[in-house]
């Protein structure tokens, strides 16, 4: 078509534009197949490189603003599943190397005590709150800081206490701030502020391991490290709780959390407390027995109960005027052998079957131990029954069947049968408190960046008539407890000053103050009772001569001298005085007059605790002690020459 003629598409063609292509008289192409004029190709391309890196940064940018919770809706494909996220935050406590918190305790007692039909309900209430501080920068200088408040109210009833407390690597301090009743038992112990309120104290190691009665010293840090690693090791890779539920993310104290609703997996704390326990009982005795030795001791419960039996057999005979045994008289159903057998049932499981005559009996129950039986006999010429355990049934034919009164052998029990006995019956207990104790729920906040807990709630509601059985008096005990507990973490890693409070009393110290108020206390109390003890000499004897060697006076100077004291005493016929050291500077005397205190002028010449200068005889008294004195200086004399 000529460049100068000049084309209108058609009505036709204007509504159907892609038929333009198809008609060469529009300016169209014959061959749809025909690609696009180059121009246009280039254009196409250079938009395409344009957009693609675009959307690429767009796409790079929104990535890296969800993986790094610039963004952070809750469909965040970067945010970990709650089984991972309590997984990582177990094993990221362990870096929280220095941190802030503030835990809070409260109890809510409602309580419905006395009889059925005459109940009273009592209430109960208390707190505890602990604020402290963490520094485990260096492990071998861990440090630690806390203030303890708290209060308890009961019926209208309100006391409180406040204590601090630090400890720099292996040394303890602490202080008392309030406690209850402190006024009276800084009045019952004369004074003397023992509890040393509102000063610092502070325990050394030694301290400590000198007042402990253990094979282990638990204070070292090897000692320390080693439990710390074998329990860790039990506790590795363990769920201990189970999420519920996963809540909106939250922000809390201007940090992205994740807020999960939690319970306690007590399937897996039941397996793992008696492992705890193991490792806690190996490394602190040296030896694993704890589960054997509660074995060991519910057996001597059993034979006890054996022996109650065999007690209540000795009645009184009214002709005979006097107690004898009567084997007959023991039956579970009677009221004095009621006792023993109750012992036996609560660890045995079963009443104990009671074969008797008059003079003799036994008595056989099922032990703990599969195929095994406890069997008590005895006779009247015994003084105490013969308790065992048998592998042996002692109701045979021989043994304990009516017929018969004697136990089978005696069959020993190894240690591995008392430990899994042992360990049979603590898991039922674990059973039996979980069951009582119902579902522990609580909520926990998690950082979502650095995966550290920054706050856990729990609160429980406990039902006090799981735990309380009505006792055969009729005693109800109904009520419930409710408890909340809260824990917040703040200012994790960062910088923490913990330093040692200046002036601290070192325990040694407080100790040595205590015993030399006690000591002086005992050497007063017994110069004292020598007063008693010559007021009765002089109205037996009718003087007081000889008081300081009789027994009384002889027994109050050896307790002075077992205080390191030193004792003095002398006597006349008319006066005596006595007096010790309490210390260096300060003595404590009293003598005839009445007279007790500091005022020791106690000699041969001044039977006296005053001295001659600050007493005021009257004449007839001065020269009733004058003569006195000359009359025992005269017969000592006398006594010389014999």
């Amino acid at each position: 078509m000529p460049d100068n003629v000049n084309y209108s598409a058609s009505e036709e063609e204007q509504k159907n534009p892609e038929n333009l292509n198809s008609n060469p008289s529009a300016g169209g192409y014959e061959d749809k197949n025909v690609p696009f004029p180059p121009e246009r190709k280039r254009q196409s391309v250079k938009l395409i490189a344009i957009i693609l890196p675009l959307i690429f940064l767009i796409a790079f940018g929104v990535a890296a603003s969800l993986y790094t919770r610039i963004w952070d809706p809750d469909w965040n494909f970067f945010n970990l599943k709650s089984a991972e996220v309590m997984r990582r935050l177990f094993v990221n406590i362990e870096n929280m190397k220095t941190f802030h918190s503030e835990v809070s305790f409260g109890a809510d007692v409602e309580t419905e005590i006395g009889t059925t039909d005459y109940p009273t309900t009592v209430n109960y209430s208390g707190s505890v709150s602990l604020i402290g501080d963490m520094d485990k920068t260096d492990p071998n200088n861990i440090k630690t800081q806390a203030l303890l408040t708290g209060e308890a109210k009961a019926e209208g009833i309100k006391v409180t206490f406040e204590g601090e407390a630090k400890s720099i690597g292996e040394t303890i301090y602490y202080k008392i701030n309030e406690f209850p009743f402190f006024s009276l038992l800084t009045a019952l112990s004369e004074g003397q502020d023992f509890l040393q309120k509102g000063k610092w104290i502070k325990i050394e190691p030694e301290d400590i391991k000198n007042n402990m009665e253990s094979p282990v010293d638990i204070l070292k840090k090897e000692w320390q490290k080693k439990v710390i690693t074998e329990i860790s090791q039990i506790l590795k890779n363990k769920e201990l709780f189970i999420v519920n539920k996963e809540f909106p993310g939250e922000v809390l104290d201007g940090k992205k959390v994740y807020h999960y609703d939690i319970g306690l997996n007590t399937g897996e704390v039941k397996k793992l407390i008696p492992e705890i326990i193991r490792v806690l009982s190996e490394n602190m005795t040296g030896e694993d027995t704890l589960f054997s030795q509660s074995t060991e001791s519910e057996i001597d419960t059993v034979e006890y109960g054996f022996q109650n039996l065999f007690y209540a057999a000795n009645v009184y005979d009214s002709n005979a005027r006097s107690y004898v045994y009567d084997f007959t008289k023991l039956k579970c159903d009677s009221s004095s052998p009621n006792y023993g057998c109750q012992s036996v049932e609560k660890y045995a499981g079963e009443m104990p079957i009671i074969n008797s005559l008059k003079d003799k009996y036994c008595a056989y129950a099922k032990s703990p131990f599969d195929d095994y039986y406890y069997c008590s006999s005895a006779d009247k010429s015994s003084y105490s029954p013969t308790t065992l355990i048998t592998n042996v049934f002692p109701g045979e034919d021989g043994y304990c069947k009516g017929n018969s009164f004697k136990c089978p052998s005696k069959a020993e029990i190894s240690k591995q049968q008392m430990e899994e006995l042992g360990m049979k019956k603590f898991q039922e207990e674990l059973d039996s408190f979980f069951s009582k104790i119902g579902e522990i729920k609580g909520e926990i906040w998690v950082g979502k960046k650095d995966l550290f807990p920054y706050k856990i709630s729990i609160t429980k509601e406990i039902s006090l008539e799981n735990f309380f059985e009505p006792s055969d008096y009729g005693t109800a005990y109904k009520g419930k407890v409710k408890v909340n507990t809260e824990i917040a973490f703040s200012d994790i890693n960062k910088s923490i000053k913990i330093e040692a409070p200046s002036g601290a009393k070192s325990f040694k110290e407080i100790l040595d103050v205590g015993t030399s108020s006690a000591n002086k206390n005992a050497i007063k109390s017994n110069i004292d009772s020598t007063r008693v003890y010559a007021e009765i000499w002089y109205e037996d004897n009718s003087t007081y001569a000889g008081v300081c060697d009789g027994n009384d006076v002889k027994r109050a100077s050896e307790a002075i001298k077992a205080k390191g004291a030193t004792f003095r005493c002398f006597s006349s016929r008319s006066a005596y005085c006595a007096d010790a050291n309490l210390s260096n500077e300060e003595e404590w005397c009293a003598d005839s007059t009445g007279y007790s205190g500091t005022q020791a002028a106690c000699s041969a010449a001044s039977i006296s605790c005053k001295s001659a200068a600050s007493v005021f005889f009257p004449i007839d008294q001065e020269t009733s002690l004058l003569k006195a004195s000359l009359e025992e200086i005269v017969t000592d004399l006398l006594s010389r020459f014999k």
